[in-house]
């Protein structure tokens, strides 16, 4: 098996906050086949609020029996991810060895541990004999929520994030018609492709990328050679740091089949594009696991702008008179 995960570092982008809130206790059931803790009781089984204060959308979950925490659901993971620190706390047993990829480069693999857990009760729905990989970085998951699950955790199910009413949703009913869907191949990731400027560009949908959208500098010159391009920081993948810049593009785009507008955009040397979390916010994102496919929905009027400037903090409030 190999495992690909596409997570990016949430301090490469100056993203943090705390994800106590999401997991405050209520009363309710505790027999280990319902998750009875969350905040906001799902309004319907399988449905239930989705943070995304982080950059990255969170959920609650029950991990062998015990109350409810905090975890990541990551689309450009293709397995259950684990901190070290959270396999020695709860003394998962070690199940073997997998092959570990950078998401962007096809460099020798790293060997990395697996564990079992024996259930995880989401909404509801219970996933048994759970084979998750061992992450020794810490840096790659959010220290308060040291567990990451991704699409492949629920084959027979149809999987909603809602990002502009901020809910998460398993069910099994599945959606009628053809028209708007994306194929997806068994064990493959969210692939789609942008286009701008002429330049037809392979994508990937990655709610674990806490930005907007990065695009492969190799494009940069074709699209606008004029641009300039500016260093703020580095990506990290599984086993190196990845410089990434950005650059006001200013342009038209067609992401999928829906009308963008391009600001400031992130470069980096890698082989496609990547939409993140912050990018996917006026979209609600549907993968339709037993029949392989998977559709975005533009829910607001016009293009969508997609813009990765950093967001200028508001002036604090006066605290008294000046003499």
């Amino acid at each position: 098996m190999k495992a690909v995960l596409g997570v990016l570092l949430a301090a490469a982008l100056g993203i943090g906050a705390n994800g106590a809130e999401l997991a405050k206790p209520i009363q309710g059931p505790s027999d280990g086949g319902s998750a009875g803790a969350a905040v906001g009781a799902p309004a319907a089984p399988g449905d239930m609020p989705m943070d995304i204060s982080t950059g990255r959308p969170r959920i609650v979950a029950s991990v062998n029996g015990r109350p409810a925490e905090v975890v990541e659901f990551d689309t450009g993971s293709t397995g259950a991810v684990v901190q070290r620190a959270y396999v020695d706390k709860h003394k998962l047993p070690i199940t073997g060895e997998v092959a570990l990829r950078s998401p962007f480069e096809n460099t020798p693999p790293m060997m990395a541990k697996t564990v079992r857990i024996d259930s995880i009760v989401v909404g509801g729905i219970t996933l048994r004999n759970v084979r998750a990989v061992v992450l020794e970085d810490k840096g790659f998951v959010g220290a308060d929520a040291p567990l990451i699950i991704g699409p492949d955790e629920f084959p027979r199910h149809v999987i909603t994030l809602d990002y502009p009413a901020s809910r998460f949703s398993l069910t099994a009913a599945r959606p009628v018609g053809k028209a708007g869907w994306q194929r997806r191949k068994p064990g493959s990731q969210l692939e789609t492709s942008i286009e701008v400027q002429g330049q037809r560009i392979a994508l990937l949908i990655d709610s674990g990328n806490p930005g907007v959208l990065m695009l492969p500098k190799s494009v940069a010159d074709r699209i606008d050679p004029a641009m300039k391009l500016i260093p703020v920081g580095a990506i990290r993948t599984v086993d190196r740091e990845i410089p990434i810049l950005i650059g006001n593009l200013n342009r038209d785009a067609r992401l999928a089949s829906v009308a963008a507008r391009l600001g400031h955009t992130i470069f980096a040397e890698v082989p496609f594009a990547n939409l993140g979390s912050q990018g996917l916010l006026p979209f609600r994102l549907t993968i339709d696991n037993p029949r392989r496919r998977w559709r975005l929905d533009h829910l607001g009027a016009g293009p969508v702008m997609l813009d990765s400037a950093p967001r200028r903090q508001p002036d604090p409030a006066p605290t008294g008179n000046r003499s």
